[in-house]
């Protein structure tokens, strides 16, 4: 996606239909099924909601935040507690991906979110100027916040979604990390310098010299991570550590 026309011409719309662009949401808060023109953004402060949209969940906690692309059908309610949290419409060049898309709130962004709480009343001449440049602070905060969450964040996190779970798919992967399929590779080929398949290897296969090096059978080893081929595994193991398996266990 074009970065710089996204940019162009960003302006705040609206606070999504509510009284304030923030507010703590009472128990039992819901949106109920929406579907809206513009983006939006969802930032918690305190508390938890759950985002839903498409048949998945998205857990919303302090120091989160969603952006919706337009069109989208969605519903937040409120999780305990209920949270304190900014909304806001935002009018872009063009949609931003095609599925809701978590991130951590950073500094730059909550100061900007600050900055728009405190906005000057509607209802003054410079209302609309205003809002066109808040609308470009944010969304230039919005896209360094999102860029740093593919590039700086993303291996750390699957590596953790693998160690917890070694099967997983880089589907699943993608599912975890609330991206798309396909936005989820190029996020992660540009961080990672791979694509998320081959890198699952070489996190499984180092995974399984941890379980050798701990005295279990090379064949356990390979099925409990997920190999239904002993010489596949040979050649995989092989590739990433430069020895056979059973040579790196006689070894260690």
């Amino acid at each position: 996606m074009d970065v710089a026309r996204w940019l162009a011409g960003a302006g705040i719309v609206g606070d999504g239909g509510m009284a304030r662009r923030r507010f703590i949401a009472r128990a039992g808060w819901d949106t109920g099924e929406r579907r809206l023109d513009e983006h939006l953004l969802y930032a918690i402060q305190q508390g938890n909601a759950v985002l839903e949209s498409g048949g998945r969940g998205w857990q919303l906690g302090s120091g989160r935040a969603c952006l919706l692309p337009p069109g989208l059908a969605f519903r937040v309610r409120a999780g305990t507690p209920p949270p304190r949290l900014t909304r806001l419409r935002l009018a872009m060049a063009e949609p931003w991906g095609s599925e809701p898309v978590v991130f951590a709130v950073t500094a730059e962004l909550r100061r900007v979110l600050d900055l728009l709480a405190d906005r000057p009343d509607p209802g003054l001449v410079q209302a609309a100027a205003w809002d066109c440049a808040g609308g470009l602070l944010l969304a230039t905060a919005l896209v360094r916040a999102i860029a740093g969450r593919g590039a700086v964040g993303l291996l750390a996190q699957c590596t953790a979604l693998v160690e917890r779970d070694p099967l997983i798919t880089p589907r699943g992967l993608a599912a975890a990390c609330g991206r798309s399929h396909d936005w989820f590779t190029r996020a992660f080929r540009a961080a990672a310098g791979r694509p998320p398949r081959r890198w699952l290897v070489e996190v499984r296969v180092r995974l399984a010299a941890q379980r050798l090096a701990d005295g279990e059978t090379t064949w356990a080893v390979a099925q409990r991570l997920g190999w239904r081929d002993a010489k596949l595994f040979g050649r995989q193991f092989r590739a990433v550590l430069g020895e056979p398996p059973g040579r790196w266990r006689r070894r260690i």
